[in-house]
C-alpha cells in the first residue's frame, strides 16, 4: 500500500508571535483600552494571548481604521502593516510655496512699469475675473463650503459632550448620530470607543474620567 502524501500547511506571511507583538504595539502607540461589540477583541474580552493567528490579524486590520499620521510604530509593526496591505496615513507637509513666491514677488516688483495700453487690458482681465465670481451658481457654492466647514467636527463633538459629564457612551453616540447624520454610526461609535478614554488621554492630554454608573466626563 503506497504511502499517504503530506499536505504542507499554508504558511502565513507573518507569525503568530509577529503579529502579537504588532497588536501591542498599537495598542500602547494608539492607547487602544476599550473594546465594543463589532470589535474582535471584545470577544476575548482584551486578553491578546486568547487571539489565534486569524484573530489577530483581524483585530490588526479592525484597529488600522483608527490610525493618525503622527502614530509612530516599530519597524517590526510596520512589516506586519504591509503584509496585511495596510498603508500608513500620509503625514501633511506644511507647504513651502510661499517662501519660494516671495523671492519671485520681490523680483517682480522692481521690473519696470508697463505700458499704459497693457495696463488697462490687465483691468479688463480682472474685471472679466470679478464678474464671473460675482455669478450666482458661484457664490451659491462658496456658501454651501463655508455651511460645510462650519462647525466642530466628531471628536470635538466628544469632547464637547466630556466637558459637559458624566455621560455615557451610548449617549455620545446617540448625539453624534444627531449631529453628524451623514456620517456611518458604526464608524463614529468605533472612533468613540477609541478617543474615549485612550486617544483623548495620550494625544490631547486631557483627564477623562469614568464616573460610576454615569459614563465619562472631563474633569
Amino acid at each position: 500500500m503506497a504511502p499517504k502524501k503530506k499536505t504542507k500547511k499554508t504558511e502565513s506571511a507573518v507569525s503568530k508571535k509577529q503579529l502579537k507583538l504588532a497588536l501591542e504595539d498599537m495598542i500602547e502607540v494608539m492607547g487602544l483600552t476599550d473594546w465594543d461589540e463589532d470589535d474582535p477583541m471584545n470577544e476575548v474580552e482584551g486578553d491578546i494571548t486568547k487571539l489565534n493567528e486569524k484573530q489577530l490579524e483581524k483585530q490588526i486590520v479592525f484597529c488600522s481604521d483608527a490610525i493618525s499620521e503622527d502614530d509612530e510604530f516599530s519597524p517590526a509593526t510596520l512589516t506586519v502593516f504591509s503584509a496585511l496591505d495596510i498603508e500608513m496615513p500620509e503625514k501633511k507637509e506644511k507647504p513651502a510655496k510661499k517662501a519660494e513666491e516671495e523671492p519671485a514677488k520681490k523680483g517682480k516688483a522692481k521690473k519696470e512699469p508697463e505700458p499704459e495700453p497693457k495696463e488697462e487690458e490687465a483691468k479688463k482681465d480682472k474685471k472679466k475675473v470679478v464678474k464671473k465670481e460675482d455669478r450666482p451658481e458661484a457664490k451659491a457654492g462658496e456658501k454651501a463650503r463655508e455651511k460645510k466647514n462650519k462647525g466642530p467636527g466628531v471628536i470635538a463633538t466628544i469632547i464637547s459632550l466630556l466637558e459637559n459629564g458624566p455621560i455615557t457612551k451610548e449617549d455620545m453616540l446617540k448625539k453624534l448620530v444627531a449631529a453628524f447624520p451623514d456620517r456611518e454610526e458604526k464608524a463614529m461609535k468605533s472612533t468613540l470607543n477609541i478617543q474615549v478614554p485612550g486617544r483623548l488621554t495620550k494625544d490631547k492630554e486631557l483627564d477623562v474620567v469614568e464616573v460610576k454608573d454615569k459614563g465619562w466626563k472631563i474633569k
